[in-house]
């Protein structure tokens, strides 16, 4: 399950809109549905916001670990102080880079791709040149 699908499932269980998360982290409706659909993801701060609010586990919000509620206020103490803010942007980081890896190999394999496609190609014409060059022939004419 990716982390929009947990933020969904989050939301269902605890029966709030897209609109009343919005509003709790002051930001836009539509942003909600970019989380959800993972086409961005929200801030630390915004994390954070929800985590304390709702006593949810980022854990497995983030990683799908452990349960989606934490405990007592010691466990979400506890809890935060793991997830600094520069943890949090090394593995922020770290996924970034991950996927720049993801796009430049499909980036190569379009180009690639392409090129097989312009070979292919000039065969193609090159046999259509064959192919009216033996019906621009005289019939008495043999092929070379």
């Amino acid at each position: 399950m990716s982390f929009g699908q947990r933020l969904k499932e989050f939301r269902k269980v605890k029966k709030i809109t897209q609109e009343e998360l919005a509003t709790l982290l002051k930001i836009a409706t539509p942003n909600i549905s970019d989380y959800e659909n993972g086409k961005t993801t929200p801030s630390i701060q915004s994390l954070q916001i929800i985590g304390n609010t709702y006593n949810l586990n980022l854990d497995w919000l983030l990683k799908g670990q452990g349960s989606m509620f934490i405990g007592e206020n010691k466990d979400k103490k506890k809890f935060f102080a793991r997830y600094d803010e520069d943890a949090m942007n090394a593995d922020i980081q770290r996924n970034n880079e991950k996927l720049m890896q993801k796009i430049l190999k499909l980036e190569k394999e379009v180009a690639e791709l392409e090129a097989k496609e312009k070979e292919a190609n000039k065969e193609l014409l090159a046999a259509y040149r064959r192919i009216a060059q033996f019906f621009e022939r005289k019939p008495t004419e043999s092929p070379a």
